[in-house]
């Protein structure tokens, strides 16, 4: 199976200058570089489906987007995606800020 979506941060200047995360000089002012785990799993036995690391980065004060695509195991997660057609779990964890993960229920059947 193949799973392709768009993640987006909306970045605000705060009390400590608006660096998050890591960040470095440029001339405009400052690029920060933000981290983020992408997990896919499956809902009834939390397997592994698939895993990637995306790193976005742009200004500070901007929306800043990156595309991703993962590519799983389609028989196991539909082995394993548990009732009502099935889903898979994703999470999203940000590396640079504790307390902002998320987790997203993806039916496995559309429609």
């Amino acid at each position: 199976g193949r799973l392709a979506f768009e993640i987006v941060t909306n970045t605000r200047e705060s009390d400590n200058g608006g660096k998050s995360g890591r960040s470095m000089a440029s001339e405009d002012g400052y690029q920060t570089e933000s981290n983020i785990m992408v997990i896919l799993g499956t809902f009834q036995s939390h397997c592994l489906l698939c895993h990637k690391s995306v790193s976005i980065s742009g200004d500070r004060k901007n929306k800043r987007s990156q595309s991703v695509e993962m590519t799983f195991d389609w028989a196991l997660a539909n082995a394993n995606g548990g009732p009502d057609g099935g889903s898979m779990v994703m999470r999203i964890l940000r590396e640079d800020i504790r307390g902002m993960d998320s987790e997203l229920i993806i039916p496995l059947q559309i429609g």
